[in-house]
């Protein structure tokens, strides 16, 4: 793979020339990956090698599996520190005003159910010209005893240091857990932090996003909905500025309802998906892919560069 005149070289078709993907061209900035196993990984990992060779452009990843350990660590952004120095009406723009109430929303809907606290019990309330709609929930705490005030606070307190570790142009956030809960939580954070990052930062600036998608095939309604919006909310910020949205998964489930333009299958079965039985020419040993354009109804059946 290869970058060339801004379009990524993703592959060569079965017949004859290569497929392009212009990444940082209005329209073309999002894309899935989609499959598992040590191709799919290899292919994941090639796309994001050729970005980071890219200079001037940084490049975030939110990820539950990589493991990897950079040189420093820090907060990209200290999301109580945002909402006391950004008063609700400081964004003017309607629709990241809205994502910035739903953010908060979807924490504490998580947070609470996660550490056992009824919400519809908490009086809520903030003074959007002096401070961001989580200080209404911050002062809600006073409301709580004992050990449930006491992990209420505990969870606020972790919005102060949401920990990245970067290494040059790469900034890298690991969520976790035990249950899936725990892991959706997570990654919310991760996401809350970098939407925060993007709205200090200048929107102009090109940059990647990756966000390794967990496996959501045990999740409830409810958290499938949180999923949705998370993914949903990013595709607004790429869409509104020059930011690549790359989204790893191995089921096709997370992507139903948003709008990727573009989708790599380097799996010909998923958990969700199967292209084993269509007349395409696409083979089972990872050497191929499929890139499906959703505007123009297309499937390419290209031959990896790795």
């Amino acid at each position: 793979m290869e970058f060339r005149d801004g379009m990524l070289v993703l592959g060569k078709f079965k017949g004859e020339g290569e497929i392009l993907w212009p990444a940082f061209e209005d329209g073309h900035h999002k894309i899935a990956l989609l499959g598992k196993g040590d191709k799919f990984n290899k292919t994941f990992e090639e796309i994001e090698r050729k970005f980071l060779e890219l200079e001037g452009v940084p490049y975030f990843s939110i990820d539950s599996t990589s493991g990897r350990k950079l040189e420093r660590e820090g907060t990209l952004t200290n999301i109580i520190a945002f909402e006391r120095d950004h008063p609700a009406n400081s964004i003017s723009n309607e629709i990241l005003s809205e994502q910035r109430k739903e953010l908060v929303n979807m924490y504490m809907e998580m947070m609470t159910s996660l550490i056992g606290v009824n919400r519809k019990k908490l009086v809520i309330g903030y003074r959007p010209t002096l401070e961001g709609p989580l200080y209404g929930h911050i002062r809600s705490a006073a409301q709580l005893e004992g050990d449930e005030k006491y992990k209420f606070e505990e969870q606020l307190k972790g919005l102060d240091n949401v920990l990245w570790q970067s290494d040059g142009d790469l900034f890298s956030y690991q969520y976790g857990g035990n249950t899936d809960e725990e892991k959706l939580l997570g990654l919310l954070k991760g996401v809350w932090s970098f939407w925060v990052f993007s709205m200090i930062t200048p929107v102009e600036a090109p940059r990647v996003l990756h966000i390794n998608i967990p496996d959501s095939s045990s999740y409830s309604e409810v958290q499938i909905k949180y999923l949705d919006r998370m993914i949903e909310l990013l595709c607004v910020i790429s869409n509104m500025s020059n930011m690549v949205l790359i989204l790893s998964t191995n089921s096709m489930s997370p992507l139903k309802r948003a709008p990727i333009r573009y989708k790599l299958l380097v799996k010909k079965q998923g958990i969700d998906y199967d292209l084993s039985k269509t007349s395409l020419d696409f083979d089972d040993n990872g050497d191929s892919f499929v890139l499906i354009d959703d505007v123009h109804k297309q499937k390419m059946v290209g031959v990896l560069h790795l």
